[in-house]
């Protein structure tokens, strides 16, 4: 949704849109504390909307209205401008990432450097079963994902790119370790509006699922009153800057200049949370663990 000025909005998914995943139903409060959940494959398509999403805004973070007044006041003060305790109050969806930072990637300015929490371990035990299944797709956040680009697409083009799940073998180069899609827009004063840029796939500083299991444990799920898992609690992506956006420092300063009329989304690629000791674990050849989810199967 365009507005002018831009304002930071977060666009939420009913809980019911995720429903359709799994085979499982369990009807009783007793049922559900025993029996997980199966997720159906191959999982079916989705077919949400825009009029399906339940949109917040947050005027704090708004742009001006016109280039002579813009500033960088914004910029200079994200973290303290990004709702972030409006998380699990007001913003409810499981899928969306709590970022409490982001900034651009100092030594090349090639990447926006994300930073966020594990919002699933600030309620642990019998008490809040209900918080530890409503907010598990905070977990698949921290589990990569393969996608292929579907149709004549690429990513700084007019067309928006689709794109599909598949295996490591099939994905593109970019999409073999990725879960956001990163789509960047650029502000035009004179028509009043905003610019698709193009968009790229998310990467992981490392394999958050790899490590996991190179901890031995077998899942990466806690349930009841475990904590130790702390490792899974800071969640750190990238957004890679399509190559014709990137501004690179000059041979004779160390300064990047960053344009301030660049507006990012981050749109979430949501699948069900991988059980590991259920679902198994989803690595490719290079990382040397085991590849047990089958993809083909469940995507």
């Amino acid at each position: 949704h365009d507005d002018w000025p831009p304002v930071l909005s977060v666009y939420m998914e009913p809980p019911s849109t995720t429903d359709n995943w799994y085979k499982n139903n369990p009807t009783s409060d007793n049922e559900k504390q025993q029996q997980q959940q199966q997720p159906i494959t191959p999982l079916p398509m989705r077919n949400i909307h825009s009029q399906n999403l339940t949109r917040l805004q947050f005027p704090r973070m708004k742009y001006a209205s016109s280039k002579t007044t813009i500033s960088t006041k914004i910029c200079n003060n994200v973290p303290a401008l990004l709702p972030i305790d409006e998380f699990g109050s007001t913003i409810h969806d499981p899928y969306l990432p709590w970022i409490h930072d982001l900034f651009i990637s100092r030594d090349d300015g090639k990447h926006v450097n994300i930073i966020a929490q594990n919002r699933r371990r600030c309620h642990k035990g019998k008490f809040h079963n209900d918080d530890l299944k409503c907010w598990e797709g905070q977990v698949a956040l921290f589990q990569p994902v393969a996608l292929k680009r579907v149709g004549d697409s690429n990513n700084n083009g007019d067309a928006k790119p689709s794109y599909r799940l598949s295996t490591h073998e099939e994905a593109d180069s970019d999409g073999v370790e990725t879960r956001f899609i990163c789509r960047f827009k650029s502000l035009d004063y004179t028509q009043k509006t905003t610019i698709y840029q193009g968009e790229t796939l998310s990467t992981y500083p490392f394999n958050y699922e790899f490590v996991n299991w190179r901890k031995r444990k077998k899942t990466m799920v806690e349930d009841g009153k475990e904590q130790s898992f702390f490792w899974l609690s800071p969640l750190m992506f990238n957004c890679p800057i399509p190559a014709h956006l990137q501004q690179q420092s000059s041979s004779s300063s160390s300064t990047i200049t960053y344009n301030n009329n660049l507006l990012l989304d981050i749109i979430p690629i949501r699948t069900p949370t991988r059980r590991n000791d259920r679902d198994g674990f989803f690595f490719h050849e290079g990382h040397g663990g085991p590849t047990t989810f089958d993809a083909t199967k469940n995507w």
